[in-house]
């Protein structure tokens, strides 16, 4: 048995003890966790056993060396690669850290390895422990669109109903901005590749978005069909409305005006008052776009987070790693076909 499956037994041996009640979620971040060690593993060229030494390990790290963490066990040349050869948000390294201490005790309680690195070591020399996690938590007004609520509201969205069922078809099954689905034109939508070209509203480039064919196929009807009978249906904008003053499409504040005339049908929605002490409906278009990536999460197992960034179009991963941070969700993905929600 060479080491790598040797590795990879330790690895399901472990989780396979994990508690019977453990969240998904929470499976999901030792699982990536520990995947985050295979790799650093990969890159020294080292196996697991080099936990057992405790200060004659040499692994080179091309970034700037960190003036903190003085020794050299696996645990600290780990930490530095996550944080300057990876580029990993120091979050992103806590949160890891905190999964994968308990497969590191794991493989000395169990005596696969001799040493006990996590005594001695400290997440904190290495970056600003403790702090990230609290400023990165979603505020208490987080809420998700859930599968049975988007149903919910479809059956209650408001006139004109054919159209504002394919907005909240398409805020459901891609995450996308209100801002984005008002810039939509009929030049970013590819429905023979079931595909939207998402454009650049927060970013400086566009990016593509999958969709099931049945949603392909009702937008295909509300292009070549109903959006003929409105009066700007020769706007370039691919979702319009019947105000001759509205040539350049829906504005944000629509779409948002129809995810919120949506949610009235939800017995949990209710005004809340922001940070700012604006008062907002508690169910928005933001809540569709926290309900895609919970349940692309969920969904993914051990997917990479930079594919979420990629897909939500965020600038930073550190945006996307809030999920995982947050009490609702440790989240990965690989194929937006596979694991993205989709409408029935």
């Amino acid at each position: 048995m060479s080491q790598q499956e040797s590795f990879e037994q330790l690895k399901s041996d472990f989780l396979a003890g994990l508690p019977e009640k453990l969240a998904d979620k929470s499976v999901v971040s030792y699982k990536q966790s520990i995947k985050r060690l295979e790799w650093f593993l990969d890159y020294a060229d080292l196996d697991y056993t080099a936990i057992n030494k405790r200060s004659d390990l040499v692994v080179h790290i091309p970034k700037k060396e960190t003036s903190l963490g003085t020794s050299n066990t696996l645990l600290d040349y780990w930490a530095k690669w996550m944080l300057h050869e990876k580029g990993y948000a120091e979050s992103t390294i806590e949160t890891t850290y905190s999964y994968a201490r308990s497969f590191f005790l794991y493989l000395y309680n169990e005596g696969h390895v001799t040493k006990n690195l996590t005594e001695d070591f400290v997440i904190g020399s290495y970056i600003d422990y403790g702090a990230t996690l609290q400023q990165n938590k979603w505020p208490e007004n987080y809420v998700v669109i859930s599968p049975e609520q988007h149903k919910t509201m479809i059956e209650n969205v408001g006139p004109p109903k054919f159209r504002n069922k394919m907005v909240l078809n398409l805020l459901y099954e891609t995450g996308m901005r209100r801002a984005e689905i008002s810039s939509l034109e009929k030049q970013h939508v590819d429905l023979k590749k079931n595909e939207i070209i998402v454009p650049a509203v927060k970013s400086d480039k566009t990016r593509p978005a999958s969709i099931s064919k049945k949603l392909s196929t009702q937008l295909e009807i509300w292009r070549d069909v109903r959006r003929e009978a409105y009066i700007n249906s020769d706007s370039d904008y691919f979702f319009i409305t019947d105000d001759a003053r509205s040539e350049n499409g829906m504005s944000p504040r629509t779409v948002g005006d129809i995810v919120s005339y949506a949610a009235e049908s939800l017995e949990e929605q209710d005004t809340v008052t922001t940070a700012d002490d604006t008062e907002r409906y508690k169910y928005s278009t933001h809540s569709y776009r926290h309900g895609f990536a919970e349940q692309f999460i969920q969904s993914s197992g051990e997917a990479s987070i930079y594919s979420l960034k990629e897909l939500l179009g965020h600038k930073d991963v550190s945006t996307t790693e809030q999920y995982l941070l947050s009490e609702k969700d440790d989240f990965l993905r690989s194929e937006a076909d596979r694991h993205a929600p989709r409408i029935d």
